[in-house]
């Protein structure tokens, strides 16, 4: 493949991307921080709710809501921090004119896309299973009403 060469419109286009996803990144880190803070925070809530007078009783452990905050931090962390080290590198590329930087400023980039991407495949796959279950259930709901509505008129 021949050399490729950047224009100074395709330079000044990069940096815009460098300062947004610098800025994306910093902003979905501290919402990542939130988020773990108030996956702490449910937990705590919710074991408080067990020793009230008015216990309502749960089908899963009070911790279930902290690590399911935790989890969802953990996996938006990743992509997070890829976007980051994207900016990081490519603020190195432009300054030092190094061409390793800005190769490895891309790599991080086709990380972040990658983690996004499949996250996405699953999101999709999950969200198909789920209407494939409602419809399902859906069917098997309207089947037993109309059974239900069949014996109670025999009645």
């Amino acid at each position: 493949m021949e050399n490729l060469m950047l224009t100074e419109s395709a330079i000044f286009s990069l940096q815009t991307i460098r300062k947004w996803a610098k800025f994306i990144s910093i902003v979905m880190f501290v919402m990542i921080g939130m988020m773990v803070i108030a996956g702490f925070f449910m937990g705590f809530a919710f074991s408080m709710l067990d020793t009230m007078s008015y216990k309502q009783t749960m089908p899963f452990p009070n911790i279930f809501f902290t690590i399911i905050y935790l989890v969802i931090a953990v996996i938006y962390f990743f992509p997070v921090l890829y976007l980051y080290r994207f900016s990081q590198h490519l603020g190195n590329a432009f300054m030092m004119g190094s061409s390793d930087e800005l190769t490895t400023s891309f790599q991080f980039l086709s990380k972040h896309y990658n983690f996004v991407g499949v996250l996405m495949i699953i999101g999709l796959i999950l969200t198909g299973l789920m209407i494939i279950i409602a419809i399902i259930a859906g069917i098997f709901g309207f089947t037993a009403m109309n059974h239900a509505g069949q014996f109670s008129m025999l009645y």
